[in-house]
């Protein structure tokens, strides 16, 4: 009965992501908008607003969520390494990498893994001036 009550809670988990559609232009754009009212603040509740948002992409496999993270991922990524950005508003940006990584796991990991020691350095050495 347990094996039954965890196999359609599982079942019922995976039909809900598949009702999240990608992440459009207009979506990410707010998203964007969301990162930049950071500013130099690190807002706990935007930080978690903003990785709550990432969790939705983060669960699933399909193509149009690893699309989507990857979204989210890069666009956090070029906002640390554009030197538009003031460097008092890159701390923040860190934290809400951080909040992903602690709380939305799912695809994030394996996708940041290779490029956070580039973005890392050089927010590191801006920081450090």
């Amino acid at each position: 009965n347990n094996e039954i009550s965890s196999e359609s809670k599982k079942n019922s988990m995976t039909k809900s992501l598949q009702l999240i559609p990608e992440l459009d232009e207009e979506q990410l754009l707010e998203y964007r908008e969301m990162l930049e009212r950071l500013g130099a603040f690190p807002d706990k509740v935007l930080i978690n607003t903003l990785s709550m948002i990432a969790e939705d992409y983060s669960k699933s496999s399909s193509p149009q969520h690893l699309s989507s993270s990857q979204k989210i991922y890069n666009l956090i990524k070029a906002l640390l390494l554009s030197d538009k950005v003031p460097p008092n508003h890159k701390l923040p940006l860190v934290y809400v990498i951080d909040s992903i990584l602690k709380n939305a796991r799912g695809t994030y990991p394996s996708s940041m893994s290779s490029t956070i020691p580039t973005w890392m350095d050089h927010v590191h050495k801006l920081l450090s001036q």
